[in-house]
Formats: structure tokens, sequence, C-alpha cells
């Protein structure tokens, strides 16, 4: 079952980069904000100083560890790998659903990206409070519509309704295409489970 609150609380950077150095393996900070750039970076671009303060706390609060590689005619290199103890942090973090991941996409997305080192069910749970919430919004703005029949004075706030609408319509189609593909994940992950239990 998903976890309701997280066990483990960080901010959403440091979950970040314990999310890359899940995904990408032992890498030094320079090298983690090049792999963001193509990719979660999209999401997420913090920056460079800012990584460079958060990996030695990391390390400090056991998440990360650092090595270090001698260089001559360059400065060492610092390259971090994630722990045993981070790996729960972000797959606590991953599982821990949101209230309002609607109005929160970008750590929504970020828990999407990372999703394999967390329960597949819990990525299903997250789209569909996410899709819940979306219908509401869609709803509410559409009742808004109905009672705003359209002015000289009301054209503008009018057209900001619309964005709100044609957004919200956009964000909840997202949802309905990829829930299926979550659900089947799950229900991939329960089939290689049994096997891998059953008698040979």
């Amino acid at each position: 079952m998903p976890h309701t609150r997280p066990k483990d609380q960080l901010t959403t950077t440091e979950y970040a980069l314990l999310g890359m150095l899940a995904r990408y393996g032992e890498h030094s900070g320079y090298e983690l904000l090049k792999l963001a750039r193509p990719g979660v970076g999209f999401l997420w671009s913090p920056a460079k100083s800012h990584v460079y303060d958060v990996l030695p706390r990391l390390q400090e609060h056991g998440h990360a560890r650092r090595r270090v590689v001698a260089q001559t005619t360059k400065p060492d290199r610092h390259l971090w790998r994630i722990t045993p103890r981070g790996r729960i942090a972000l797959r606590n973090w991953i599982e821990t659903i949101d209230e309002n991941p609607l109005e929160q996409r970008g750590v929504l997305l970020l828990k999407l990206f990372f999703g394999d080192h967390g329960d597949p069910a819990s990525l299903v749970a997250h789209l569909e409070r996410f899709r819940e919430q979306a219908v509401a919004k869609l709803a509410r703005l559409r009742e808004i519509q109905a009672a705003s029949p359209p002015t000289a004075h009301d054209q503008l706030p009018l057209m900001t309704l619309r964005q709100g609408l044609v957004g919200t319509a956009a964000q909840l189609r997202w949802a309905e295409e990829i829930l299926p593909e979550l659900r089947a994940r799950v229900q991939n992950s329960d089939s290689a489970a049994r096997c891998a239990v059953s008698p040979g």
C-alpha cells in the first residue's frame, strides 16, 4: 500500500538528486547537472552551486557517499553514489501520495520520472488522485463559465478562464491516457513476483 506520510523528509532537490544517483549511478555533481539537461532538467533545474551544496548534505545524513578520485592536472573529482538509506528515503518519497498533486505537478512528475525506484501501485494512486482533482477543477471552471455570460467588461477575465479550461482538460486527458499503462505495470510486477516465488 502507498505511504501517506514520508518517513525521511528531505527537500525536493535532495530527492531529485537521489533519484538521479539511483537512475544513473555514481557521478560527480557536474556530471549530474549535464545528465539532467535533456531529461529531468525540464521538471527540475537547480543552480549549479545549489547541487554542490546539497550533495555533501546527503552524505552527512547517510543518503549518499562520496569517493574522491585524485587527478594530477585537474582538481580531484568528487564522485557520489546513493546508499541503502538513500534508496529507502527515495522509495518512501515516491510512494508518498501528496495531498494536492494537481497544484504540485512538478513534484508529481519527478516522482513519475523516478517511479522505477518505488512501488508501481503508488504511481497509479498518484495519477488517480491527480485525475480526480482535474475532474473537480474542470467542473468548477465550467460552472464559472456557464454563470458568466460574456460582456465587453469581462472579456479579458474570460480569456484567462479559457486558459484554465484548456489546460485542465489537457491535464485530465494526459492522466487518463497513462493510467492504463501504469495499471499494466502493476499487473506485470505482480506476475513477475508470483513467478519468482513459485516452485520451479
